[in-house]
């Protein structure tokens, strides 16, 4: 379920490394949109982005300490 949209930066450019959040705090689209508007303005070098923010299906309120996977190996199994 999507949540919303955080400001991400990638510290390599267009190269592969995982991009990081500029803040945390969640957008919605159009707030997103004017802050990463704003700051290609006053940073045009950096490579940043609206990234969406999705909730774990999950996490309820009946299970709320649903815990993380430990690894990406976890997330990604093949089955």
């Amino acid at each position: 379920m999507l949540v919303g949209y955080v400001l991400l930066v990638s510290p390599c450019g267009h190269d592969s490394c995982d991009a990081v959040p500029v803040t945390e705090t969640i957008y919605t689209k159009d707030e997103c949109t004017i802050r990463l508007n704003y700051l290609k303005k006053k940073r045009p070098d950096l490579y940043i982005f609206c990234g969406e923010v999705l909730r774990d299906p999950e996490v309820t309120d009946e299970n709320p300490y649903l815990t993380p996977p430990n690894s990406a190996d976890d997330v990604f199994q093949l089955k």
